[in-house]
This record gives C-alpha cells, structure tokens and sequence, in this order.
C-alpha cells in the first residue's frame, strides 16, 4: 500500500455466498473483506482545505485580480498589474513620497517596494526625482500615463463594486470591509498581548 492515509467506513455486511464471503474493492484499488471499506484521507483533507480562510481569501484575490486586469486592458492599460496598487494607490493620494513611505503605506518590505518602483519605471508609469529635503533620498512621481490611468482605475474599481453589491447586501459588505481589515493588522499584536505568536 502507499503512504497515503486512509480511514476505515464500515458497510452494512451481508452474509457470504457460495464463494465466500464477498469482496469489494477501496479507495485506492485494493481489494478489502465486505464489511469495510478504505478511504483515502486525502478526500477530507481537500475538503478542510477548500474551505480554509486562507484558501478562500486567496481565491477571491485571485478573482479579484483577473477582473482588474480585464477591466485595466479594456481601458487601454494592458501593462497595469493589479499588484501595482502597490505603488500607485498611494501615489494618487499623495504624489512625491519616498520609497520608504510608500512602503510603509503599503505595508510592504523596502526590499518588495524598491523591486515594484523599478518594474513601474521600467513601465513609464513613475519616475524618480531628487528629494529636495534630502539630497540622498528621492521621491517617486506619477508620469502622465499614470495620471491618466487613474481615472481607468476608479472606473474599473467602482464597477468591480456594483457587482459585488448585487451579490452582498449593505451590511453584509460593511461587516466583510471590517473583517478584511482586522486580517490586514493580524500579527501585528505587541508582544504578550492576546494572539501574539502567529
């Protein structure tokens, strides 16, 4: 047998015929006595993982971003990737930051930012200017196709929204907001504190 798990199902037995007693055949091809059956566990665990948070979260990120990028294209920006939110989200509040600001508006490593700015200038949607404050830092800068595809972006985003709202009632979409951000700070607990650990 392989190193698969497997867990025991008892059948309703039934007596044995002239050949002996009958015999049905597992989960995985091997031959059993009537009475019982193998199961792989495997079965089970695919199913706690489909319905895992984590899993579901993931999928409908997934979802969420193929439909950005449908909309991005539609709009005439085919080379906008939902992860330059990142990057640009911030930037359309707020124009000029440096790269340690927006990495901490986004939540993201120096390292990740720095690797999302270069992607994004080699895409001609930022550019990076000296820091007048600062003569060894620098600011990052929307270019005028960035600029404009703020407006695809707000379009795409807000339609994204009514669909959603077609599917979700006011309060439940209000109380799926809330839990999304608690997730977004989990881990975030100082030291001692209740779900410190993860």
């Amino acid at each position: 047998m392989s190193n698969m798990t497997y867990m025991q199902v008892v059948l309703t037995p039934r007596p044995p015929g002239p050949e002996g007693p009958s015999r049905r055949e597992g989960g995985c091809g091997r031959i059993v006595p009537y009475g019982t059956i193998l199961v792989p566990w495997r079965t089970n665990i695919m199913r706690a993982i489909r319905d895992n948070l984590g899993f579901l979260l993931a999928k409908a990120l997934q979802r969420w971003n193929e439909l950005l990028s449908a909309g991005f294209r539609r709009g005439g920006f085919a080379e906008v990737r939902a992860a330059y939110g990142s990057v640009l989200l911030p930037l359309f509040e707020q124009d000029g930051l440096r790269l340690s600001e927006l990495a901490a508006r986004s939540r993201l490593s120096k390292q990740a930012m720095t690797t999302l700015v270069r992607t994004l200038e080699a895409r001609r949607l930022i550019v990076r200017r000296p820091d007048p404050d600062d003569g060894r830092a620098a600011r990052v800068c929307l270019t005028p196709r960035a600029r404009r595809f703020q407006a695809t972006a707000e379009h795409v985003l807000a339609t994204i929204d009514r669909r959603i709202e077609q599917r979700l009632s006011r309060d439940r979409l209000d109380a799926l907001r809330d839990a999304l951000k608690t997730l977004m700070t989990l881990g975030d607990e100082p030291p001692g504190s209740k779900g410190d650990g993860l």
